[in-house]
């Protein structure tokens, strides 16, 4: 009966034990599936914040629209978008805390939050860790580490436009008759976009060279849209107002244009069998010779942007017979100099497998390594940053490093005599 006992209490005890242990493994469970959860939630509101640039110039015109008042000639304050409601009072009035609410929001709640995310990342130098370019990448992945602040700067240009569209919207019959307040609108809209081409043309802010062809072409064709429209309005004859539509709709096809090239390379990017597909329909068409000339020119332009290389000559006959005779040991000095850039270039996320090593002798002097290293530079980080990044890279100290190891293991071995040691 003792001996029963005590089986039964034993078989108790690990019956407890074992309700325990499953009680805190699925506590555990439950916690991993919060924070799992909870890293959902923020990227989804990370998501949803980058994502209201896409709709701040439209929700920033409709704001000012009810805020911008003109005095008619009855001495009263109307709204200008509509002149049957009286401003700051009745409906008007009863809209006021929407209007602010959307000031606060939309207007300046939106850029605050890009500048508050961007710099406090750039503080803490987690910009172009995985974590934040997973959710915030979209503000910042596609420009120069230098102008990682740049979408505020396209926020700024738009925000321009829109105050110069509604605010010198004045709708007074003296000034529609002569067209003054038109041409004002127009000529400001040309100074802004030149300011900001020029801004543009010094900075070159994209990664990619053909985002900043696309954006310079929308300010250009922005600037002609304007210089177009001064002109128009003081067209006096039938063919003038005729050329100036011609003009404009030239403008606007070339704009259009742009816009489907760049999109359709991005097309190619993610899809190859568009690619196959434009290659034959532009040989069907006869243009095969035209477009590999500009693709070639193109990828060459990509190439100088994003690509760089680590290049350096090592005299040493020695090295050149091994690299020859030994492809195990060629493949090792590879690696190290692929693991060794890879750990200079942690911090913006490149891996040994992303770098090319190339070694080869010199055709002019024989007894000459070339070793060639070359990476392409991540999203958002230029060839230049890169370069800060390696400069403490040398392939001949990797080789001495790699030696002197190889040497220090071999003496530790006792069954290895002192000639193969040396020759190693």
């Amino acid at each position: 009966e003792g001996a029963t006992a005590s089986q039964t209490t034993t078989t108790s005890r690990a019956s407890k034990r074992g309700r325990a242990i499953g009680a805190l493994n699925q506590s555990q469970k439950s916690v991993r599936r919060m924070l799992t959860n909870s890293d959902k939630l923020r990227d989804f509101g990370a998501q949803t914040v980058v994502n209201l640039r896409l709709m701040y110039l439209p929700l920033c015109g409709r704001t000012f629209d009810m805020l911008r008042c003109t005095t008619v000639t009855d001495n009263v304050s109307r709204l200008s978008k509509d002149v049957d409601l009286v401003c700051w009072e009745g409906i008007h009035q009863n809209f006021m805390p929407v209007v602010v609410l959307a000031f606060l929001v939309y207007v300046i709640g939106v850029p605050a939050s890009y500048i508050f995310v961007l710099f406090r990342g750039y503080r803490n130098n987690e910009l172009y860790s995985k974590e934040h370019l997973r959710r915030w990448g979209l503000l910042y992945g596609r420009f120069e580490q230098e102008y990682f602040f740049w979408e505020l700067m396209i926020m700024l240009r738009r925000m321009c436009v829109v105050v110069v569209r509604i605010f010198l919207n004045i709708r007074l019959a003296k000034y529609l008759v002569v067209g003054y307040m038109g041409n004002y609108q127009a000529a400001l809209t040309a100074v802004v976009m030149a300011i900001f081409m020029a801004i543009h043309f010094y900075t070159h802010p994209f990664q990619n060279p053909f985002l900043d062809f696309g954006d310079a072409c929308y300010m250009g064709a922005t600037f002609i849209s304007s210089m177009i429209g001064i002109c128009f309005s003081t067209a006096k004859t039938v063919e003038e107002v005729d050329a100036m539509q011609t003009l404009w709709f030239l403008n606007l096809f070339a704009a259009g244009l742009i816009t489907v090239v760049l999109i359709w390379l991005d097309i190619e990017n993610v899809h190859p069998r568009a690619k196959v597909a434009r290659k034959f329909i532009t040989k069907k068409l006869g243009l095969n010779v035209a477009v590999s000339y500009v693709e070639s020119k193109t990828e060459k332009l990509f190439e100088k942007e994003s690509r760089f290389s680590v290049k350096e000559n090592i005299e040493d006959a020695a090295l050149v017979n091994y690299f020859s005779e030994d492809k195990v040991f060629a493949a090792a000095v590879r690696a190290s100099i692929a693991q060794s850039m890879a750990d200079c270039a942690e911090s913006v996320g490149i891996k040994p497998h992303e770098i090319d090593v190339n070694i080869e002798t010199n055709e002019e002097e024989p007894t000459c390594l070339v070793i060639d290293a070359s990476v392409n530079a991540p999203a958002g980080i230029s060839t230049e940053s890169l370069k800060t990044l390696l400069d403490s890279h040398q392939h001949s100290e990797v080789l001495e490093s790699l030696t002197a190891r190889l040497r220090n293991a071999f003496h530790a071995q006792s069954d290895v005599d002192t000639d193969t040691v040396h020759h190693i």
